[in-house]
């Protein structure tokens, strides 16, 4: 805050005054009102650090407040470097930098703090769509700026030090865009800048889908903030109101879906009739332009193996571990008498690129997947888990793959004396994927997925789910994850179609069950 006059420091430290006493956003009578913050806006402010991704909803004002923040930051502290960057020139230009000149033109001269009127109206030298320059505030050089640009044009120049950063509709930018500019900006930015990347969710693959992935598993070191469309205050439509009866929505029924959205969240039923209303206006899209969590809302290409209906009740229920300690996941502990399985997808390599190693740990009996092992791991590393994971579930019994590093990982267990694995109906240990037992081994796992037998509060298993595929190469269908990670499917799935093996003591593999 070098500067800045002692008055006005104290004000800088509470960044909702200063937004209610400087910001004034356009209202629907042409004017200019001081911002009043809708919910997600409030909780970006209390809750922003460092490095956030927001996942949003369209109409809950992300755009707006993110703008609101830095610029504020940007005028009132000194030879500060702010970058936004959007999906293209028009956003750019009639959106953020409209924004940002709106800030400036409606603000005040200055605010009375203390009794002492303070000038916080900054003088500004370049004034153009791509840059601003806040040359001097009360007769002090400030030497601050603000450039938007577009992710296909914007350059951040070596040597070049930036402050703040926001990217919007990051899902939207032109692809390997994103990659080049996160990488320059993360070399100019010094430890005390911020960065946020916004966006609704297009799609699941891409640089948005990944680095939100990535995030949520704890590898990308952002803080994730997902804003579903109820944290609209608008979003409500009454049974009497034009579009309710146009629709023939003003006696609505909730669905199962949409009873539950409502038991969890605490939602109305005019929240409800909103949302149906725009599902039936929006399409087949609507689960992305109306968020409500952060499985679902990334579409998917090809044809879905699960039952989508049911992977919208899963997320409903995602919730998160009791213990989260060392790559393990634990939602139910281990109870004393009931029987377990550890289903397990091995992978070779420790690096960023390498695919993830992943077990699961199924309860033979009730179906409740107790706790998850997921990680890059060395073979040895992830065997000597395995055998840890599940000697903590009364000595459970391991069914991992015996191909490739699978096999590496079979042996291990053997070597470390580890009796109870898994035996195929061919007499060996371990599971064998081949072309007749890996369709049988995700029809098994379709079978519970679908009729809500197995018991999963996973997200990245649940994800995965939603992720998986039927997918055409030439004459040949294949099925995969869209997204290229299908370990926790994998884990899950050998877990559940060994765990007759299990059940029957140890016994070799049976696969008459369900009309097999």
């Amino acid at each position: 805050m070098q500067g800045i006059p002692p008055q006005i420091k104290a004000t800088l430290k509470n960044k909702l005054l200063l937004l209610s006493s400087l910001i004034r956003v356009p209202t629907k009578e042409h004017s200019a009102t001081p911002i009043i913050l809708w919910p997600a806006q409030r909780d970006y402010i209390e809750n922003h650090t460092n490095a956030d991704l927001i996942l949003k909803s369209r109409q809950l004002g992300i755009t707006t407040i993110v703008t609101a923040d830095y610029f504020l930051d940007t005028i009132l502290t000194p030879y500060t470097t702010t970058f936004s960057i959007a999906q293209d020139d028009a956003t750019a230009m009639s959106v953020v930098m409209g924004k940002y000149k709106s800030y400036y033109e409606t603000m005040p001269e200055a605010i009375n703090i203390g009794g002492v009127l303070i000038k916080v109206k900054p003088d500004v030298g370049n004034y153009s769509d791509h840059l601003i320059s806040f040359e001097e505030l009360d007769g002090r050089p400030l030497k601050s700026r603000i450039r938007v640009g577009t992710a296909g044009s914007i350059k951040i120049a070596r040597g070049e030090t930036v402050h703040r950063f926001h990217g919007t509709e990051v899902a939207l930018w032109p692809e390997g865009t994103a990659e080049f500019i996160m990488g320059a900006l993360e070399g100019a930015m010094p430890a005390t800048g911020r960065r946020v990347l916004e966006s609704t969710a297009f799609g699941a693959s891409g640089f948005w889908f990944e680095l939100w992935e990535r995030a949520k598993r704890g590898e990308a070191g952002y803080k994730t903030h997902l804003y579903p469309w109820w944290k609209d205050d608008n979003a409500r439509l009454a049974p009497n109101s034009k579009d309710a009866i146009q629709l023939g929505l003003s006696n609505l029924e909730p669905t199962e879906q949409e009873a539950q959205l409502m038991l969890k969240h605490g939602l109305d039923i005019d929240q409800i009739r909103f949302y149906r209303a725009k599902q039936i206006r929006i399409g087949k899209i609507y689960p992305q332009e109306l968020a409500s969590d952060d499985v679902t809302c990334f579409l998917v290409s090809g044809s879905h193996v699960f039952d989508l209906n049911s992977i919208t009740w899963y997320a409903e229920h995602i919730r998160e571990p009791l213990t989260d300690k060392d790559g393990v996941l634990k939602w139910l502990p281990p109870l004393a008498g009931e029987t377990y399985i550890v289903g397990a997808d091995a992978s070779e390599g420790t690096s960023e690129d390498s695919d993830y190693c992943a077990a699961v740990v199924l309860n033979v009996k009730t179906l409740e997947h107790c706790a998850t092992l997921h990680g890059r791991f060395a073979p040895r590393e992830f065997a000597h888990r395995l055998a840890s994971l599940a000697k903590t579930y009364n000595d459970a019994m391991i069914a991992a793959e015996r191909i490739a590093v699978g096999g590496t990982i079979v042996t291990l267990l053997e070597d470390y004396g580890y009796s109870n694995l898994y035996v195929g109906d061919d007499g060996k240990t371990g599971w064998y994927p081949s072309r007749v037992t890996k369709p049988l081994m995700i029809d098994e796992l379709k079978t519970l997925v679908d009729n809500r037998l197995l018991k999963s509060y996973d997200r990245l298993l649940i994800s995965e789910l939603r992720n998986y595929s039927e997918l055409k190469r030439g004459d040949t269908l294949v099925m995969r994850a869209s997204t290229g990670h299908d370990d926790m499917v994998a884990a899950a799935g050998i877990a559940a179609f060994c765990r007759f093996a299990a059940e029957d003591g140890g016994a070799t593999a049976k696969i008459i069950r369900y009309g097999w």
